[in-house]
């Protein structure tokens, strides 16, 4: 069996990026329950570092994930500041990271989002800049899904059904991920 653990980023106080009425914290959530949904219909393991308005830090989340020896880890989150793209982020060292952000990154595409970035960045020492691709015992990325302050990609986040839709988009990639075929509902 499969298994994914799925990080809604943020969380409690930590609210994350705002904009007008939409709340970064809120939208990874609902964005994250929907995946899972999605994934468990096909006997996914699926373990959630969050699946409430609360908070856990990088190493709590890390810990969720290495102690349930996940095949994947998706830390979900959303954007800010004067950009217009999806972008995916995965290890500096992990091939098989890049694999999980092509196919989810195929998969948002097909929303209709046409700017998608994949990428990895080297931090500190040489190593990868965020400790949750870092410290992750498996494939691990970021996906940042819309930015909050630009207009064209809050289309894609804007309202609860959107927010599912992208749910279920990030299911579908990490399904084509685990080579398990998606059907319609």
């Amino acid at each position: 069996m499969k298994s994914v653990t799925l990080d809604p980023g943020k969380g409690g106080n930590k609210t994350g990026f705002t904009f007008d009425n939409l709340v970064e914290k809120e939208i990874n959530l609902t964005i994250a329950l929907e995946c899972r949904e999605e994934l468990m219909r096909y006997g996914v393991e699926v373990v959630m570092t969050r699946d409430d308005d609360t908070y856990a830090g990088y190493s709590q989340r890390i810990l969720i994930a290495n102690k349930n020896h996940s095949d994947a880890f998706v830390s979900i989150h959303c954007n800010f500041g004067e950009g217009s793209l999806c972008e995916l982020v995965y290890s500096i060292h992990s091939e098989k990271g890049l694999s999980l952000a092509s196919s989810i990154g195929d998969e948002i595409r097909k929303l209709g989002q046409p700017a998608i970035k994949i990428y990895n960045k080297i931090g500190y020492g040489l190593q990868d800049y965020n400790a949750v691709i870092r410290e992750a015992d498996m494939d691990s990325i970021i996906i940042k899904c819309a930015y909050l302050d630009n207009e064209f990609d809050r289309s894609f986040i804007h309202n609860l059904e959107k927010q599912q839709e992208f749910g279920t988009a990030i299911a579908k990639g990490i399904l084509n991920y685990f080579n398990l075929e998606y059907k319609e509902k």
